[in-house]
């Protein structure tokens, strides 16, 4: 068995924010890190996901529709040598710029036991997976017109 740390994004989490006296639904976002012991990577990714989605606190507060599900992505994955002694499997949550849902379905990676209506509905919002088109106005597609791709 490897040790790892596994750095987790999570977005497009629908939670209630209490500002003054009312109360609004916005997207929130989140980074966790989390240490497993698996035999792979892969098996310590899914490890860490499933423990996040198991997470009741996490599960209750949410107020998405099922079609429109948060998503999660292992942005980094490394083998370490030994679980930190201080180690925790608390969230830095954040609202604003970045925690609202992918514009383009295939920046959003379902697990494979995601439900088939999930996929399928968020398919018909969003378009067919396939390659990712970058959003106008970003670096990689100004250089995709200059031709200097």
């Amino acid at each position: 068995m490897k040790t790892f740390r596994v750095l987790v994004l999570g977005r497009n989490f629908l939670f209630a924010h209490i500002d003054g006296k009312s109360e609004a639904v916005r997207p929130t976002g989140f980074y966790t890190t989390r240490f497993v012991t698996a035999d792979d990577a892969t098996a310590a990714e899914y490890q860490v996901m499933a423990a996040i989605r198991a997470d009741e606190k996490l599960r209750s507060a949410l107020r998405n529709p099922r079609t429109d599900p948060p998503i999660m992505v292992a942005e980094e994955l490394e083998e370490v040598p030994s679980i930190p002694d201080d180690a925790s499997e608390s969230y830095v949550f954040f609202t604003g710029k970045g925690a609202e849902r992918p514009r383009d379905i295939t920046l959003a990676a379902f697990p494979d036991d995601a439900p088939e209506d999930i996929k399928e509905a968020a398919t018909r919002r969003y378009g067919k997976t396939g390659k990712a088109t970058p959003p106008q106005g970003s670096s990689e597609s100004k250089k995709d017109r200059r031709g200097d791709a």
